[in-house]
C-alpha cells in the first residue's frame, strides 16, 4: 500500500515537472526616434510651396495685434499654405505678460531661435519668412518688418520646390504620447545638408494683450492667442539631420522619421499643432526653409 502511494505521488510530481511554461516575453518600449531611407520611382511632382512665418511677438507689445491681423489676412488668401510660429522671447520686455495676464508664453527656446538663427531681436513685431535674407538690415537680414510681409509671402508662394514634405500625428490619451511621422522626398539630386525641425504650437488661449488701437485702455482683455510655440520635437534650435549617411540625396530619395513624443501634461493636445519644416543645417545657419507643413496633434 505504501509502495502504491509512493508511485502515485511520484507520477503526480513528474506530471507537474513536465507542465509547459508560458514563454517569457520582454516588452521593449518603442524608441523615441526611428528612421528609414528608400528611393521611389517615378519621382513625384513638386507640391505647392507653403510659407513659414516666424512671428516675434508678445502680450506687452501694443503693435503686435495689427501684425497678427496681417498674418490672418494672408492665411485667408492662401488657405492651408501659411504656417505660423509665434515666438515669445524669454527676458524680452515686449513679450512679458500684462499686469493681470494669466499666461506667460515666454520660452528660452524662442530666445535661442532669436539668437542662433536670427542674430537677435531688438523690437517686436518682426518676423522671418522662410528664413530668407530679405530684410533691410545688413546685421539681421532674416528679420523682415511687418510692412513687407504681404509682398514677401506672395513672392515665396511661387517658389518651385526641390523637396516634398508630409507630416502626420496620432495622440494616445492613455500614455500622453504623440506619434509623429515626417516624410521628406527629394525631387532633384542635392549635396547640401538639410535638417528637419518639428515644433509644437498651441492655439486658443484667451488673455490680456496690449493693443494701441483700443481707445483709453490700450488693452484687449479677451484677446485670442494662437500659434504659441510650446516645444521642439526635434533637437532645438537647429533640428535633426536628414539622411545623414547620404552625401548625395538622389532624386526620389525618401526619408521617413517617426518620433514618439511625450506631450507636456499642461498642454491641450486638441489645441496643439505640429509644424514641420526643412532647412539648412547648423553650419549654414539653419536658414532657407525649403518646405513646411502642419498637422493637428490630435484630431
Amino acid at each position: 500500500m505504501k509502495r502504491l502511494a509512493f508511485l502515485i505521488a511520484g507520477s503526480v510530481l513528474a506530471l507537474q515537472s513536465c507542465k509547459e511554461k508560458a514563454p517569457y516575453i520582454q516588452l521593449t518600449p518603442e524608441p523615441a526616434k526611428s528612421d528609414s531611407i528608400s528611393v521611389v520611382s517615378p519621382v513625384p511632382a513638386a507640391e505647392p510651396h507653403n510659407v513659414l512665418i516666424e512671428d516675434f511677438t508678445g502680450a506687452s507689445c501694443p503693435n503686435c495685434p495689427a501684425a497678427h491681423d496681417i498674418i490672418k489676412g494672408i492665411a485667408t488668401i492662401y488657405i492651408g499654405r501659411v504656417n505660423v510660429i509665434g515666438l515669445h522671447i524669454a527676458g524680452f520686455p515686449q513679450a512679458s505678460p500684462t499686469k493681470h495676464g494669466k499666461y506667460d508664453f515666454r520660452t528660452q527656446l524662442a530666445a535661442d531661435m532669436s539668437n542662433s538663427i536670427f542674430q537677435g531681436v531688438s523690437s517686436a513685431p518682426i518676423g522671418g519668412i522662410d528664413r530668407q535674407p530679405l530684410g533691410t538690415s545688413s546685421t539681421t537680414p532674416l528679420l523682415i518688418s511687418t510692412s513687407s510681409w504681404n509682398a514677401t509671402v506672395i513672392g515665396r508662394m511661387t517658389v518651385s520646390d526641390s523637396i516634398n514634405l508630409s507630416v502626420t500625428s496620432t495622440f494616445d490619451d492613455a500614455t500622453g504620447k504623440a506619434r509623429i511621422k515626417a516624410t521628406v522626398t527629394y525631387l532633384y539630386p542635392m549635396t547640401t545638408v538639410q535638417n528637419l525641425s518639428l515644433v509644437v504650437v498651441e492655439d486658443s488661449f484667451v488673455d490680456e494683450q496690449e493693443d494701441n488701437r483700443i481707445p483709453i485702455t490700450y488693452l484687449d482683455t479677451e484677446y485670442h492667442f494662437n500659434d504659441v510655440l510650446r516645444g521642439f520635437v526635434t533637437a532645438a534650435p537647429f533640428g535633426d539631420a536628414i539622411a545623414p549617411t547620404r552625401t548625395t540625396k538622389e532624386a526620389g530619395l525618401r526619408y521617413e522619421v517617426t518620433y514618439n513624443y511625450d506631450v507636456d501634461p499642461t498642454w491641450k493636445p486638441k489645441n496643439c499643432r505640429l509644424i514641420a519644416f526643412v532647412h539648412t543645417n547648423q553650419s549654414n545657419g539653419g536658414k532657407n526653409v525649403y518646405q513646411s507643413k502642419q498637422v493637428k496633434m490630435k484630431l
